[in-house]
């Protein structure tokens, strides 16, 4: 273990503390820098509240490990003087301070046995099921309907008391892909929607310890928010699915910007989603593009379950990702589980290709199609 240097704070540091993440090469180099990381934030705080990771970590002077899989990270208060000194050392491989993200939603103006097929659905739900327009006033899916997969919904909680998730928190009688499922929710986000990286990153680090003990390893993240570029957010994504839990994730809301200028849309093992109208095959005009994008789904106008009435019509990306969330527990129930490279490769082979208006050649034309078939 090298020799660690004396924390530059004094007591009488004046300068004010921010929250950065601190990514480490290897665990022990983790453990050898803890002492120090410590020293530098004066408290420790060995346990966090994931039932509302937000408001858990907003006051100063916290050091979590939130290391999983091959991803070594820890979430402290420093000063500018700290990281300074903390960017020299040996086993630190990124220094990165904390920054706001915000879940992407624009609130809209006012049969074969093993299929199941539901009658006058909403549209979005009657869009995916078939390669083109006009819609048929029908949703078929698999019969299996996502069941025994858990769905993590990392965002600004479930209303779970709500008539649409029956009693318990399922993927949506009425408005959801995949009836069957067992949501998870873990609150990163505010209720008004904005979240820090270093909050996802705690949630994320949350699932991956809820997967390591679970029998169940059938498991789905939804992430319906984006903010700019993060490599610690970027690995965070990649380490989780390297433990095989599949991530679907929003390309963001910029107006037809490059998904690739923002996170977690730029994970490169994430299934990243972009959103097309409701009754054309355009792109919106909102939803973020390029070659980041892996699938669009419907994103314009889609009917879910409110928080102050009992149904809400949204538009945005994060309206657009949990369709392909749904759509990945249809796929695991249907056909058996993937690993999270192979379902990637699986959903884009299933989309409809070429039909999609309003993109350049940078950006995959694919559009969601849910399984059509018992073992597609």
């Amino acid at each position: 273990m090298e020799n660690v240097p004396t924390c530059p704070l004094t007591q009488n540091d004046a300068k004010e503390q921010q929250k950065y993440i601190i990514q480490f090469s290897s665990a022990s180099a983790a453990k050898n820098l803890y002492t120090l990381l410590n020293l530098c934030n004066k408290t420790i705080k060995t346990s966090v509240d994931f039932s509302n990771i937000q408001s858990d970590l907003k006051h100063n002077g916290i050091v979590q490990d939130v290391s999983f899989g091959n991803f070594y990270a820890y979430i402290g208060y420093f000063r500018s003087s700290d990281v300074d000194e903390l960017t020299k050392l040996n086993g630190i491989i990124n220094v990165e301070k904390d920054s706001l993200m915000g879940i992407r939603t624009l609130n809209s103006k006012n049969s074969s046995s093993c299929l199941s097929t539901r009658k006058n659905p909403n549209p979005n739900l009657d869009r995916i099921d078939q390669e083109l327009f006009p819609l048929n006033g029908k949703y078929m899916y698999p019969s299996t309907a996502g069941n025994q997969v858990q769905v993590y919904i990392l965002d600004t909680g479930i209303k779970t008391d709500h008539d649409e998730f029956g009693g318990r928190a399922t993927f949506g009688q009425n408005f959801g892909v995949a009836t069957q499922v067992s949501l998870i929710a873990v609150k990163v986000c505010t209720a008004q929607g904005n979240c820090s990286t270093s909050d996802v990153i705690l949630g994320l680090n949350y699932v991956s310890t809820q997967y390591s003990i679970s029998f169940n390893k059938r498991a789905v993240i939804n992430l319906s928010l984006a903010g700019p570029v993060s490599k610690s957010l970027n690995d965070a994504v990649n380490s989780i699915t390297k433990l095989g839990i599949h991530v679907v994730v929003s390309a963001g809301n910029n107006y037809h910007d490059n998904a690739c200028n923002y996170s977690p849309a730029s994970a490169s093992s994430a299934i990243t989603i972009g959103a097309i109208e409701d009754t054309s095959n355009a792109v919106t005009d909102f939803t973020n593009i390029g070659s980041c994008v892996s699938i669009f789904a419907p994103g314009r106008n889609i009917l879910s379950a409110g928080i102050y009435n009992e149904t809400n019509i949204l538009s945005g990306t994060s309206q657009a990702a949990p369709h392909v969330t749904g759509t990945v527990a249809l796929v695991i129930a249907n056909t058996g589980n993937l690993s999270p490279s192979n379902m990637k490769e699986f959903i884009i082979n299933l989309a409809t290709k070429n039909i999609l208006t309003g993109i350049d050649s940078s950006t995959p034309n694919n559009f969601l199609r849910v399984p059509y078939t018992c073992n597609n």
